[in-house]
């Protein structure tokens, strides 16, 4: 029988010498480490995935495919590929790890990735909602600058994504300064419904590109937190 064989393989490799006994602390040690692997993985994936939720909300990109096929375009431009790609390579790691155990071994790694998404995004969704990464923010900026940078991506603008503070209002559209000091003057498109309800000190994100005279043609305007 199979079995037979394979017991007969580890009696001889042990008389040969070809494998030796380990002590059992090597073992404790090995799981240990393992399970410390994997919480520090499963953080790791926690924190950046939901930053990079907290970040889209944040600079109003989250909110560019209600505006059609150009803010679908604005939020694949906008990801931080980057990060995703990280985030990527933390869940194949991840797997790698623990398929070498008895309840991941008999499936092959790709089998847990979905499940693995499915618990960072809701975990990373939940952490979003919170105060975390705001608390984070205002900390690193204060006392840790060079980690703070990494928060930029907060408020960063792209080329179509203009994040900032309605200044004026007039008849047909509003100016906007950012955070950099840098004023836009904004009107709707053609085609396109100017909304309503737009007050000075608003915190708006304007998706359209801005020309050399300052000026947005903006295709969509979305209202955000400040």
């Amino acid at each position: 029988m199979e079995e037979d064989k394979i017991e007969k393989n580890i009696i001889d490799a042990i008389r040969t010498g070809r494998t030796k006994m380990r002590p059992r602390w090597f073992f404790i040690l090995r799981t240990v480490l393992v399970v410390i692997a994997v919480v520090v993985l499963f953080a790791i994936l926690f924190y950046v995935t939901s930053f990079i939720i907290f970040a889209l909300h944040q600079n109003g990109v989250w909110f560019a495919p209600d505006f059609g096929l150009n803010g679908w375009t604005v939020l694949l431009t906008a990801l931080p590929w980057w990060l995703l790609s990280l985030s990527f390579v933390l869940l194949i790691l991840l797997a790698f790890i623990l398929s070498r155990y008895p309840f991941v071994y008999h499936y092959p790694p790709f089998y847990f990735i979905p499940i693995f998404v499915i618990i960072v995004l809701l975990g990373s969704f939940l952490i979003a909602t919170t105060s975390f990464h705001e608390g984070v923010f205002h900390y690193t900026t204060e006392n840790l600058p060079m980690v703070g940078r990494f928060y930029e991506f907060e408020t960063e603008d792209s080329a179509s994504i203009h994040r900032g503070e309605i200044v004026a209002v007039g008849q047909n559209g509003f100016v906007i300064a950012s955070t950099r000091g840098i004023t836009s003057t904004v009107f709707a498109a053609p085609g396109v419904v100017f909304l309503d309800g737009f007050h000075v000190g608003d915190v708006v994100t304007v998706f359209g590109d801005r020309d050399i005279d300052g000026t947005i043609q903006a295709f969509g305007i979305r209202k955000i937190s400040p």
